[in-house]
């Protein structure tokens, strides 16, 4: 109910006017990946066309997807790392006595899955030995 006679002085649409209050509590919860994807959604055309539950598991995974990334970042930036390092850039030449199977089955991370017993290299000295397991808690006790 409007409190003066006046005519409004704003052409802002209440849509985009709510839609930047909301993103003003995201900002304040600190949920900027929910933010850019809210903004995004806000220029879609077809809007619409998704329910709720679509919308809602847009922003979560928008933000899960970037809590993520900045926390990799993180991890780099405390690594302090010499140089970038990719599997891409190994040396994998004959010479050097590395066997390439067992780095390509390292790097695709498959022995995660298979429930493999760990292995420490050791670079240093050239020797693969297994790592030392640990027991949960409760069994200690």
């Amino acid at each position: 109910m409007p409190t003066c006679a006046a005519r409004p002085t704003t052409t802002d649409c209440p849509e985009r006017n709510h839609a930047s209050r909301q993103s003003g509590k995201l900002k304040s919860l600190r949920l900027f990946g929910m933010v850019r994807a809210l903004q995004e959604l806000t220029g879609l055309g077809d809007r619409g066309r998704l329910d709720f539950d679509d919308q809602l598991a847009l922003l979560i995974e928008r933000e899960t997807a970037d809590r993520t990334n900045a926390a990799l970042e993180m991890r780099l930036k405390r690594a302090r790392l010499r140089q970038a390092a990719c599997f891409e850039n190994l040396d994998l030449k004959a010479t050097r006595g590395l066997d390439t199977s067992l780095i390509r089955d390292l790097f695709t991370c498959r022995w995660i899955g298979d429930n493999v017993q760990p292995w420490c290299l050791s670079s240093v000295i050239g020797v693969v030995e297994p790592a030392p397991r640990r027991v949960p808690e409760a069994q200690v006790a």
